[in-house]
């Protein structure tokens, strides 16, 4: 290693080791060879491996910082869901500047530059291929060799509340690796298990961690994660469009001829029973107490409103037998009532 290139302040170790490599004048195939056969695999997650290749950049640069940086496939052990590593992300304005790259940008919901209210890229706008990292290290696109600072980014109106979140929480603190990990269990893990919620919200209560679903999101255009993630974060907040986003949701699925809530809520309602699920938890609860007209014949099973009404495991059973026994439907092992008496059992 001839050039040793200063460590820069929030870079991720990827964007390091790929500063490393411009800087020498190596492929990045051929690196990443070397590492695999030497040390370790480059993109293990094995916490023995990632530390085993930080030592030894450490040792080969002699810069002792090295393993201070934050070490993004140390992130994906621990949060996978959380990253797709499939996808290199940048704001080409920002890359310009000082040719780094945080660990934040990795991130599946950072869509936009909060700094610049742009969308990242992640592909050449000549040709659409995607970054790779052997464009990085050339500055240019690996297929048509256009430069990446060529690339505009798109501007937007306003920048998502998730990409935002992620951004004040890490683009101003150059944390330790161990407190970046603590603040990506705590604050992201919530953000991520809204947007999961409101995600599946929007879709009519679809599973959007189906691999089906994941496997789109591969394929899908920033631009228009970016749109759905923007609307989810508008929702989430007002506690008004959200209760007529799940009015709406239930209603089309009812319309469809699904008339069991419990059915048409399932791919949420596992994740109901978390604390930080509180907020669509209580647009549930609204949605039953208002239950409009036409949906007279939606059914609710006394499973779902012990859980969304947090009542004792055979309380609203025991009402329902002994004061509305003429309208329970008897489904598969799951009393349920029409909707119109599920509002009467809980104001009971």
């Amino acid at each position: 290693m001839v050039v040793r290139p200063k460590i820069k302040a929030n870079e991720s170790l990827q964007s390091y080791m790929t500063r490393i490599c411009r800087a020498n004048h190596w492929r990045y195939l051929g690196f990443k060879a070397h590492v695999t056969k030497y040390v370790a695999p480059l993109n293990s997650t094995k916490l023995n491996d990632r530390k085993a290749i930080s030592t030894f950049l450490a040792k080969k640069t002699g810069f002792s910082e090295v393993s201070k940086l934050v070490d993004v496939w140390l992130l994906v052990n621990r949060h996978r869901s959380y990253f797709d590593m499939s996808r290199i992300k940048i704001c080409p304005i920002c890359y310009e500047d000082g040719c780094e790259a945080p660990a934040y940008w990795s991130f599946n919901s950072y869509l936009c530059c909060v700094q610049h209210e742009c969308l990242m890229v992640d592909s050449c706008h000549s040709c659409n291929q995607r970054y790779t990292n052997e464009g990085l290290i050339d500055l240019q696109c690996d297929y048509c060799h256009t430069p990446i600072r060529d690339n505009k980014p798109k501007q937007v109106e306003a920048t998502d509340y998730y990409s935002r979140k992620i951004y004040d929480l890490f683009a101003s603190k150059n944390m330790e690796p161990e407190d970046y990990l603590s603040c990506v269990t705590t604050e992201i893990t919530q953000s991520e298990l809204e947007l999961t919620l409101m995600k599946s919200l929007v879709s009519n209560f679809s599973n959007d961690l189906s691999t089906s679903k994941r496997h789109a999101r591969r394929h899908s255009a920033i631009e228009l994660l970016y749109q759905k993630q923007l609307l989810c974060g508008t929702i989430s907040r007002n506690e008004r469009m959200l209760n007529a986003e799940v009015a709406r949701a239930v209603t089309e699925l009812y319309r469809r001829g699904e008339s069991d809530l419990g059915r048409i809520i399932q791919t949420v309602r596992p994740l109901l029973e978390d604390p930080r699920a509180a907020f669509l938890r209580k647009a549930l609860q609204a949605f039953i107490l208002s239950c409009p007209p036409e949906l007279d014949q939606l059914r609710v099973g006394v499973r779902l409103l012990e859980q969304l009404f947090c009542a004792e495991k055979g309380y609203y059973e025991a009402l329902l037998r002994t004061n509305f026994s003429s309208d329970m439907i008897i489904a598969p092992g799951t009393p349920a009532i029409l909707a119109r008496s599920a509002i009467k059992l809980i104001k009971s």
